[in-house]
């Protein structure tokens, strides 16, 4: 079979598939920024947490500036920091602030910090580059790396085997020189792109200079000071595993904004560490700085760095080192996906999605789309907040969503295809059942011609059954291909969900309610399961000036007693086993709007007590409470029982009955709606397809059957009906599309008279009804529709007994006088033509002999009540007089 992109599905799939592939490889920064929106919906979704207590934030902020003295602060406060610490036996401290130009206040205060930090011996420094490029740099652009001591460069890079790849620093910023030489360690403070840190920077030496953090953490991994972490109990012997990108950019996983900090003012505490020398009482438990890592900074607008993060647009810079060095402790680093698994998972979906689609009927393929969507998000989720793992899922979601559109978009060309293929079947069976007829006429006419000679012929009598069969077969198949006429707009109404014919019942009772819905009095709405009582309450509801407030329903059928009270009322804590808390009950929650209670009469006489007070004076009492509490809801209440047989055998309270009933609502059911079948029909289909419609043959089988289930189980048929159509690529719903049960309990195809009948009353018998009928079964000739409704008048004519006002009456089946009119003026017209020939001074059988030409073309079935006009005319049995019209006596 030669395949075609625009008739296969699986091609086009396919080439969505691609197409996304190719697009990735392309724009991978644009697939990438969505994939941040998408992460950062993830954190929100997991919440802050607190980083590790052994992280500690000293800051200098705009108080600590402004008490101090302000910027640049004296070193010795830095230097009385770092005592303390040193005295309090913290394990490492880092200072992220750049001693880049000596003390302004003298040299002295710098000889005092660097003597304080070389004699504490854990002191990391940072400082940062000029610029920093991808890969390998020429060295006339690394000016200044020899100024870098040898022992804060590395010569390999932790887990970053891809060394190639490493940035290169430019133009090295470094503390002063006595500072440096007298720190511990040294890493630079710059971040990249999405608040990362490059885990090192290469150097024109070869070798690389660790980021703050990480010279923060090789520290603390090497000291002997503390013995160990206050999470770990063992000492920290080598460096935990730093998962990274190539380029060794550290993806930070945050656990918050700076509430998810351990941080403190650096003025509290210094304050504090006095009152503690002092033997006083300290405002900050500062004996736990023991064992500690702690990071000192400058955390002011305007006088420090801030970076957007997915909790908080201004993030202080430190706190990323800190973040930096949770993850590190708790080895949960955000681990970023690889390039090719995302081509991996883009192929993935892509064949699941077109297998999906090409399998699946099209309301199926829509609900696996939106699953495999789902899936894909949940799984996203699922391994950032377990796993730390960063599930790059944008190129996979575009991938179901374009193959679904594409192949949906597939089977609509596909289905018009089909269409057309319907037409053409439809008009070569149309041709096939004129070709029958004709055969079938000329057999009639020769079985007349028998029977004038009386000749008997069973052979040709034979041989017309079998033509009739087979033109009944033919019939049922167009009638079954030929869509149902449109009905016109105005025909249908709508009422708050309520569709309805104006020539049915149904406008009454929404007069009625109307009339009613902006009172307060209880109503009673009755009826079978399925017509619609909940549509009713609504609609009541929308009406009233409550239309605002809470709509509350309840089925009081599907509980027991005890669940029905709690539900309705409410239960305080502990009001019986698993009553955890108190809980506001249905009452309470529909407020000053409508509560609507279904199926009441199901309910015990010990609710009905209970009910009934809150109906007498709106008041209530929660289960297990003592306190009254108060409703202005107005209750609508819902049976499918005959209330008043209950009441009378004494399952329903009277006194109950009398305060539901002060207003009651019946309504019918399905059966007794005919003329609101096609509307809802209609409906229905809309509601399930846009543009679909039925057979007339399917209009006919489901007007005529009983429903049961009333408009709900009308609705279930439809539903299935349009998948079964839609699975079959068709558009329009046919008799095997419906289920078993309703295409069997009625007749599958009418005679074709009540076909013909049925569908001239539809169109109140006017000037283009026969053709209009004609073209409805299926494109037959006109005047074999019009010989069926002659042969019906004169059938109908006889069995009336001769009298024109009956048999107008049965044809019409309407009061309308306009249509009767038009059905007496066609009768009368039929008669007087049947008639034409009968000459009184003739004996009966010339006349008969004389009027054969008036059987011709008239179907056989017909044939005896013409005769029988033709008798009665000749013996004076009945008037043709035009003043014997119908009326409406």
């Amino acid at each position: 079979m030669k395949w075609k992109l625009h008739r296969n599905p699986f091609l086009l799939g396919t080439g969505m598939t691609i197409l996304v592939l190719a697009l990735l490889a392309i724009f991978p920064k644009a697939f990438r920024a969505f994939d941040r929106s998408v992460l950062n919906v993830e954190y929100s979704i997991r919440g802050e947490s607190k980083i590790d207590s052994s992280i500690v934030v000293l800051y200098f902020g705009n108080d600590d500036i402004t008490s101090l003295g302000g910027l640049p602060l004296r070193r010795n406060y830095y230097a009385l920091l770092i005592e303390a610490l040193h005295e309090l036996r913290a394990r490492t401290v880092g200072i992220d602030i750049a001693f880049v130009e000596p003390d302004i206040h003298g040299d002295e205060y710098d000889d005092l910090l660097a003597s304080v930090i070389k004699q504490s011996g854990n002191v990391v420094l940072g400082g940062y580059f000029h610029s920093i490029s991808d890969g390998r740099t020429d060295t006339s652009y690394a000016l200044g790396d020899d100024t870098i001591p040898e022992r804060f460069t590395l010569e390999t890079c932790g887990s970053f085997e891809m060394r190639t790849k490493l940035r290169t620093g430019r133009q090295p910023i470094l503390p002063i020189p006595k500072l440096l030489d007298a720190a511990a360690g040294f890493g630079h403070t710059i971040l990249s792109e999405e608040a990362n840190i490059p885990i090192a920077l290469r150097t024109s030496t070869g070798r690389f200079v660790p980021a703050f953090a990480y010279a923060i953490l090789i520290n603390a991994c090497s000291s002997s000071n503390v013995d160990s972490f206050s999470r770990n109990e063992n000492p920290a012997k080598t460096l935990p595993p730093i998962p990274g990108a190539p380029n060794g950019d550290v993806a930070i996983n945050y656990t918050g904004g700076t509430g998810s900090l351990n941080i403190l003012h650096a003025g509290e505490f210094l304050n504090a560490y006095a009152a503690w020398k002092t033997r006083g009482t300290p405002s900050l438990p500062i004996e736990t700085m023991k064992g500690k890592i702690i990071l000192v900074g400058i955390v002011a607008e305007g006088r420090s760095t801030f970076v957007n993060t997915p909790f908080e647009l201004q993030f202080p810079s430190i706190g990323v080192h800190a973040m930096f060095l949770h993850n590190a402790l708790h080895q949960n680093f955000l681990r970023i996906a690889p390039p090719w698994l995302e081509y991996a998972m883009v192929l993935v979906v892509g064949i699941l999605s077109v297998a999906a689609n090409i399998f699946m009927r099209e309301l199926r393929a829509l609900l696996a789309t939106l699953l495999l969507l789902i899936a894909l998000m949940a799984v996203s989720l699922i391994l950032f907040s377990a796993k730390s793992y960063d599930l790059s899922v944008t190129a996979p979601c575009i991938t179901v969503l374009l193959v679904f559109i594409g192949t949906t978009a597939y089977s609509h060309v596909a289905i018009r295809r089909d269409v057309r293929a319907l037409l053409q079947e439809k008009e070569t069976i149309s041709t096939h059942l004129r070709d029958k007829e004709r055969i079938l006429s000329s057999l009639e006419e020769r079985v007349s011609a028998l029977q004038q000679e009386t000749i008997e012929s069973a052979t040709l009598r034979d041989e017309i059954q079998k033509y009739e069969m087979e033109i009944t077969q033919l019939r049922a198949q167009a009638t079954d291909l030929h869509p149902f006429s449109t009905l016109e707009e105005n025909q249908r109404q709508e009422f708050h969900g309520i569709v309805y014919s104006a020539a049915g019942p149904m406008p009454g009772i929404i007069d009625f309610i109307e009339k009613i819905a902006d009172s307060d009095a209880t109503v009673l709405v009755l009826g079978e399961s399925g017509v619609g009582k909940e549509l009713v309450a609504r609609a009541l509801h929308q009406r009233s000036r409550r239309r605002d407030k809470p709509f509350v329903a309840v089925n009081c059928g599907a509980l027991t007693e005890t669940l029905l009270e709690s539900e309705l009322f409410g239960h305080e804590r502990g009001a019986f086993t698993g009553a955890i808390k108190e809980k506001p009950g249905r009452f309470e929650l529909a407020a000053d709007g409508t509560i609507f209670l279904d199926e009441i009469a199901e309910t015990s006489e010990a609710f009905q007590i209970r009910l009934l007070r809150v109906l007498q004076d709106k008041t209530f009492e929660r289960v297990g409470g003592t306190e009254i509490k108060r409703s202005s809801a107005r209750v609508i209440a819902a049976t499918n029982r005959d209330i008043k047989r209950a009441v009378a055998e004494k399952a329903f309270r009277e006194d109950l009955f009398y305060r539901l009933n002060v207003l009651a609502v019946p309504l019918p059911p399905l059966r007794e709606r005919q003329a609101d079948i096609p509307l809802l029909i209609e409906y229905f289909m809309n509601k399930e397809q846009e543009g679909i419609t039925c057979s007339a043959n399917v209009m006919d089988v489901l007007r005529r059957y009983s429903w049961r289930g009333n408009v709900r189980e009308l609705q279930s048929t439809i539903m299935r009906a349009v998948l079964l159509a839609r699975a079959e690529g068709r558009t329009m719903i046919r008799v095997k599309d419906l289920p078993e049960e309703i295409a069997s309990s009625v007749k599958p195809i009418r005679d074709f008279e009540e076909q013909i009948i049925c569908s001239l009353r539809e169109k109140q018998f006017s000037r283009s009804a026969i053709s209009d009928t004609a073209d409805e079964l299926g494109g037959l000739n006109r005047g074999t529709v019009a010989e069926y409704f002659r042969g019906y008048c004169f059938k109908i004519f006889v069995e009336s007994k001769l009298n024109i006002n009956a048999a107008v009456e049965r044809i019409a089946e309407t009061p309308d006088t306009t249509v009767q009119e038009r059905v007496a003026k066609k009768l009368i017209e039929y008669l007087r033509n049947a008639v034409e020939f009968i000459d009184a001074s003739s004996p009966l059988e010339q006349v008969l002999t004389t009027s054969r030409p008036k059987f011709k073309n008239l179907p056989r079935r017909y044939h005896s009540y013409l005769e029988q006009i033709v008798t009665s005319s000749y013996h004076h049995e009945y008037s043709l007089d035009v003043q014997q019209t119908p009326s409406q006596g």
